[in-house]
This record gives C-alpha cells, structure tokens and sequence, in this order.
C-alpha cells in the first residue's frame, strides 16, 4: 500500500478511488458532531489516505451536506 500511495503521488493523483473513499461511521459521527479534524483523523487511519486526501474528502462531504 505504501508503495503504491507513493507511486499515486507521483503521478499527482491526488483523488481517493472506492472503496477507499467511502465515509465509515465512525468518520460520518465525527463529522456529524462538528470534528473535522477528528474525522480527517479518523479518515487517514482508516485508509491510510494523505493529509491532503483526507481533508478533501472530508470537505466534499462537508459540501454534501450543506445542500
């Protein structure tokens, strides 16, 4: 996994395929309660995403639900 997340960043893909890029509970109840950072956490060690992955994850799922 790693050498693949490395070789993804090189290339300078930078969005999240599914099934990496499904929200788990624990993620969405973070969110729910308003931490963000908690969930970006969360997120990242869940699928082992980057920083910058997981931050727009989380605000496009942010964006989701504004609607």
């Amino acid at each position: 996994e790693a050498q693949m997340r490395f070789l993804l960043r090189r290339l300078g893909v930078t969005t999240l395929e599914a099934p990496a890029a499904k929200a788990s509970p624990a993620v969405v109840d973070l969110l729910n309660r308003g931490d963000k950072k908690g969930a970006m956490r969360a997120f990242m060690a869940e699928t082992g995403a980057s920083l910058k992955d997981a931050k727009n994850f989380i605000e496009s799922l942010m964006v989701g639900t504004r609607e």
